[in-house]
């Protein structure tokens, strides 16, 4: 596979891999430091905005409904064109410049129409950077490059997000945490144009290559099977991310400071699972992983609701229930692109991640913000624990892809094939 795709196993392309797996983390990062920006500053745009819990869920996922269709759209666009590096870059500028824009918000419909802007930017940058990471990836080391950018993303988006947005808010005010969130994407969208390169193999012409079309990519079972996955999984982050800060000061009655420091520790403890996960895949599978981890994720409901001792207790639980939050990368990306041809690995990842976000990402926060209306916000931790043993419970369907673990060609082109 490595050979297909222009790069040999040699250790020489070995630190391109990592550095790009870096870059690449920090970008995915800022992605979910500026999408996740709206539920770590809750409390005050609440406060100021007045919103009630439905449209709180309504504004927070607003952005899946556009980030669905980008995806996929420009995922294809870049398939055709053989070419990611460019579509990057212009999805990092927008989405920088939309996120300050956040700033300027009014009330509840400027809110979400700004939300709707960010994820037609946002959109392209998970199925691009999974795209570039993966054909630039030997492959017994995908899982390890993932967990790089995993965790790279982590340290950005989940460890440091709460703290300093929290921070600037409680000093100079959400809309100030709004605006300098988008400043530092300008910053990485000039990196990107220095440091990164094409996948070699992946820029021949589009006359030379013809696509899979859509119908038959959706008759892969892997990809049936990762798009409801991905959305339940998505579902269970979604909808965590969303209303667990706020549970935490409204219910559990943590300080806004207390509640950042609780998301940290959810952040450090997704550190070491951003990274060990997707490794671990390599050797035991992408499936075990898969079904092991997504039964921690039921850990959430049981420390949130149940637990009735102090703060570091329920730090703790729900920063090892919140591991489950390392698994959509094996489902919307390392499962789906090795289950395709590299050619249409921007539509295959584009297509999982654009299901996963309108019914994840969109329709699940938008149903657990009315469920919270009329029967708290503990429901909305039911309903997350749900999500993640579904996903548990489906992912024993999937066909095994990890190479380590694909033992003939006979069954490769089986799960190729297989409907």
């Amino acid at each position: 596979m490595d050979k297909l795709e222009g790069h040999k196993s040699k250790p020489r392309f070995h630190v391109y891999e990592h550095v790009l797996s870096a870059l690449l983390g920090l970008t995915f990062g800022l992605v979910m430091f500026d999408r996740g920006a709206i539920n770590f500053l809750s409390p005050f745009i609440v406060a100021d905005l007045k919103l009630s819990d439905g449209q709180l869920g309504l504004a927070a996922s607003a952005l899946s409904l556009t980030w669905a269709f980008a995806g996929f759209l420009v995922g294809r666009a870049s398939d055709a064109a053989r070419r990611r590096k460019p579509y990057l870059i212009a999805a990092v500028i927008a989405f920088s410049l939309c996120s300050a824009a956040s700033s300027l918000a009014g009330g509840f419909v400027m809110l979400v129409a700004i939300r709707l802007l960010m994820g037609l930017a946002e959109g392209p940058v998970a199925p691009l950077a999974n795209t570039l990471l993966l054909g630039a990836s030997g492959e017994r080391r995908r899982g390890l490059n993932s967990g790089i950018m995993a965790v790279c993303g982590m340290l950005l988006g989940a460890v440091a997000a709460p703290v300093l947005l929290v921070g600037l808010a409680t000093a100079f005010g959400w809309r100030a945490a709004f605006l300098l969130a988008g400043l530092p994407g300008l910053v990485l969208a000039a990196v990107i144009a220095l440091f990164v390169r094409e996948t070699r193999g992946q820029t021949v012409a589009v006359s030379d290559v013809a696509l899979t079309p859509l119908l038959q990519l959706l008759r892969i079972r892997n990809i049936l099977l990762c798009a409801v996955i991905a959305s339940l999984l998505l579902a269970f982050v979604s909808i965590g991310m969303i209303f667990l800060p706020l549970y935490l000061v409204q219910v559990r009655h943590l300080s806004a400071v207390e509640m950042g420091l609780v998301m940290s520790a959810i952040g450090l403890t997704g550190l070491v699972a951003g990274l060990a996960v997707p490794t671990l895949s390599d050797r035991l599978g992408r499936k075990p992983v898969l079904v092991g981890l997504g039964l921690v994720g039921a850990g959430l409901p049981l420390g949130g609701l149940l637990w009735s001792g102090g703060g570091v207790g329920v730090a703790g639980i729900l920063a090892v229930s919140m591991m489950t939050a390392a698994l959509p990368s094996l489902a919307i990306a390392m499962v789906p692109g090795e289950s395709v041809d590299p050619r249409d690995r921007g539509a295959a990842l584009g297509l999982v991640m654009g299901v996963a976000e309108l019914a994840g990402g969109f329709a699940a926060p938008a149903l657990a913000g009315l469920l919270a209306n009329r029967f708290g916000l503990g429901a909305t931790l039911i309903v997350a624990g749900a999500c993640a043993v579904g996903a548990a419970l489906i992912s024993l369907a999937l066909i095994e892809t990890a190479p380590r673990r694909v033992t003939s060609l006979v069954g490769h082109k089986v799960l190729l094939e297989a409907a």
